[in-house]
């Protein structure tokens, strides 16, 4: 039987070698201050931190890692396609609305 310490390595350097775009930035903090206290502030910071995810190309399944905790209710919905809403951010903004359904 494989030890899990020979499994885990080779599942990642799978996964790291067969993903198409990888997301080196991990916005758990962002998520974890956001989940304390839902103010203003802390949903504009959201926001961003969704945002630049998806301007640097991070595949769904790093998304969905990082922001599986946030419950995204219709204000940061808005605020995201609002925030990616010029011509240059359309296809970021079509994956969001896709990844957030």
């Amino acid at each position: 039987m494989l030890s899990v310490h020979r499994i885990i390595p080779s599942l990642v350097s799978i996964s790291v070698k067969n993903s198409s775009s990888l997301c080196v930035h991990s916005p758990r903090s962002v998520v974890a201050k956001f989940i304390h206290g839902c103010t203003e502030a802390n949903i504009d910071t959201l926001v961003n931190s969704i945002c630049g995810s998806f301007r640097k190309g991070c595949n769904w399944d790093i998304l969905t890692q990082n922001f599986d905790s946030v419950h995204l209710n219709d204000l940061i919905v808005e605020k995201v396609l609002l925030e990616l809403k010029e011509p240059t951010n359309a296809k970021r903004a079509l994956a969001f609305f896709h990844w957030s359904a």
